[in-house]
């Protein structure tokens, strides 16, 4: 019976280890861990929407911290400002909005490209209010 217990404790630590080791690669965090950067991921993966923007236009543009480089990635760029629009973010739903206009990180969409850019404009955003405009004068 005390073989058995040490043998499950083993197996429980190893499974804990490599867990633990491959976090980074199941929470598609990168290995840039500066305080600045390090933090909004923190913060985006607890739910801030704020923070899930930033994330989502670090991947758009690329970012430098601490000399380490975060590679330009639209697909991970659309998933993370995505997440923020769903939450209401307004920047991230004009920029979702631009995104499935120009078919940046997925495919092109046009009515959800107004439809985001009219959830941002909802909220008084004054780029989706003026591109919601421009687009309502080219269509005349």
């Amino acid at each position: 019976m005390n073989k058995r217990i040490q043998n499950w404790s083993l197996s429980f630590l190893c499974l804990l280890f490599i867990g633990t080791a491959c976090l980074g690669y199941v929470t598609d965090t990168p290995d840039i861990l500066s305080s600045d950067v390090g933090t909004t991921f923190q913060n985006g993966y607890a739910g801030d929407a704020a923070a899930q923007y930033e994330i989502g236009m670090f991947y758009l543009q690329g970012v430098e911290s601490e000399g380490e480089y975060l590679e330009s990635t639209q697909e991970k760029a659309r998933k993370w400002i995505l997440r923020a629009a769903t939450q209401g973010n307004a920047d991230a739903q004009l920029q979702l909005g631009l995104m499935y206009a120009a078919g940046t990180g997925g495919e092109k969409d046009h009515s959800l490209a107004v439809s985001w850019i009219g959830k941002a404009a909802e909220q008084n955003h004054p780029r989706a209010l003026d591109m919601l405009h421009w687009m309502s004068q080219s269509a005349h």
